[in-house]
């Protein structure tokens, strides 16, 4: 190797008895340098191959605090870690997702050591990448070379940190809230190592709204929370940050909770009429008993779907309509099952519902009567259509008038078919 110009007086022998073709060569940034290469045998060394140059990328030493990078297309750029001994930094990047986020290159990374040694680094997904790891083994500190490329002009974001010396710096993963219920928010997530201080919980009406803290000043220490303090009605978003000696780390994203309204008084007499946004879900709860049938009916004017399932089990539906169809469920089991409307329409959206027990209801389903047919002077064929099968049996009403007043003709108990022979007529 030369790091001067190409002239034999210039060159260093820096290996011997290589059995590979490759040689890994520990290099400065910002330089120049030359290399040949001899063959060897038992009878000497061969004569040296025509020389070939490479110049080093400049190097960046890269901070805790980080920095926003600007990256050409087809650019490679370079930084440097100094990992003092026994320690274990991370690493960790920021380029562009599909989500709300202002980078705008994709970015790969990788990393070695400064003798040549490949880091492995897993996470190569867009957006933030998870801390990737940097441990440093040996008696000595050791630099650490990160090389970032991308074929996508654009920004992105790199640093790295000491754990020890920092908040948690990755936010809690899987929060998750209880099914729906009346009364309280269960909100669990996966243990935070980094968090030896705890975890702060948020909460706010909406997703992108004002969070408050829900447990004071003091961090709770087990990785679940319940909230029953100041709730009503609706919709709930919670976020959870960890909490370590050296202060509060990021917020997780926002996860989405139901309260639900008090039973609603749903008869099959009576239709209950309200509306829903667009984009929103709103809940009914009701109390059953098993082996029981209990009759759905909703009318809207856009498409909104419904869903039934048992109380707790969202999961295992009885039933989910795309349709106005009249449905029914016979549950299993004494308990609550929960009706769900979701406006998926893109406009709000008045709808009516019942829920009824049909043991107890008189039939709900609608009529309608084909032309009657004249079997004779004395005799009139009618024939119907009925929607449900709620039915027992049928009353016919006849009238000398359209809008006269109309007398049941099939008596105190009607055809349990839905065809009547009247043999009154004149």
């Amino acid at each position: 190797r030369s790091v001067t110009a190409d002239t034999a007086a210039d060159y260093e022998k820096i290996s011997t008895a290589i059995t590979g073709t490759s040689y890994a060569d520990s290099v400065s940034p910002e330089k120049t340098y030359y290399y040949k290469v001899s063959a060897h045998n038992t009878f000497g060394e061969g004569p040296q191959s025509a020389a070939v140059s490479a110049t080093t990328l400049a190097a960046t030493a890269l901070t805790t605090a980080g920095a926003d990078q600007t990256i050409a297309a087809g650019e490679i750029q370079v930084f440097t870690v100094t990992v003092p001994v026994n320690k274990t930094w991370y690493v960790q990047w920021n380029d562009r997702n599909d989500g709300d986020n202002t980078k705008t290159a994709n970015v790969s990374v990788s990393a070695k050591w400064s003798n040549g040694n490949t880091i492995s680094f897993s996470d190569y997904d867009n957006g933030w990448s998870s801390p990737q790891a940097v441990t440093n083994t040996t008696a000595a500190d050791r630099d650490v070379v990160l090389q970032v490329s991308t074929q996508s002009a654009g920004t992105y974001y790199v640093r790295y940190f000491d754990p020890d010396a920092l908040a948690p710096q990755t936010a809690p993963q899987n929060v998750t809230v209880s099914a729906p219920n009346l009364t309280s928010v269960s909100i669990t997530w996966n243990a935070l190592a980094t968090a030896t201080g705890g975890y702060n919980v948020y909460r706010s009406a909406a997703y992108d709204g004002t969070y408050t803290i829900l447990n004071g000043a003091t961090p709770i220490t087990d990785a679940f929370y319940t909230d029953s303090t100041g709730l009503s009605a609706g919709i709930w978003f919670y976020k959870v940050s960890g909490v370590n000696a050296n202060g509060e780390g990021q917020l997780s994203d926002p996860a989405k909770s139901v309260l639900l309204p008090e039973p609603v008084a749903l008869t099959a007499d009576t239709w209950y009429e309200t509306s829903i946004a667009n984009g929103d879900d709103q809940y009914y709860r009701f109390a059953v008993t098993a082996g029981q049938t209990y009759a759905i009916r909703w009318t809207y004017s856009i498409y909104l779907p419904l869903t039934a399932y048992p109380e707790g089990n969202e999961g295992s539906p009885l039933f989910t309509s795309t349709t106005s169809a009249p449905e029914t469920i016979t549950p299993a089991a004494n308990g609550f099952v929960i009706l769900k409307v979701t406006n998926s329409g893109g406009i709000s959206d008045p709808y009516t519902i019942k829920f009824y027990d049909t043991a107890a209801a008189k039939p709900q389903g609608t009529s309608s009567v084909d032309t009657p047919v004249i079997d004779s002077e004395t005799s009139v064929t009618v024939s119907w259509y009925y929607s449900d099968a709620d039915a027992a049996t049928y009353n016919v009403y006849r009238s000398n008038l359209s809008g006269g007043t109309y007398t049941n003709i099939s008596g105190p108990t009607g055809p349990s078919v839905r065809t009547y022979i009247d043999t009154t007529v004149t």
